[in-house]
C-alpha cells in the first residue's frame, strides 16, 4: 500500500474528489491502495 509508511487501515477519499469523477471513485480508491496494474500504470506515465 503507498499510504503504509502512515498505517492508514483506511482512507475516505470522496470528499476530495471533484463531482465528476465520483463514478471512478472504486478506480480512485484501488489506485491510492496501490492495487492497480502494470496497464493502468502506464496510462498514469502517459497522463502525466
Amino acid at each position: 500500500m503507498i499510504f503504509d509508511v502512515y498505517s492508514f487501515t483506511s482512507f475516505d477519499i470522496e470528499p476530495l474528489i471533484h463531482g465528476s469523477l465520483i463514478e471512478k471513485l472504486p478506480e480512485l480508491e484501488l489506485a491510492i491502495d496501490g492495487m492497480i496494474s502494470p496497464e493502468q500504470a502506464e496510462k498514469l506515465k502517459v497522463f502525466k
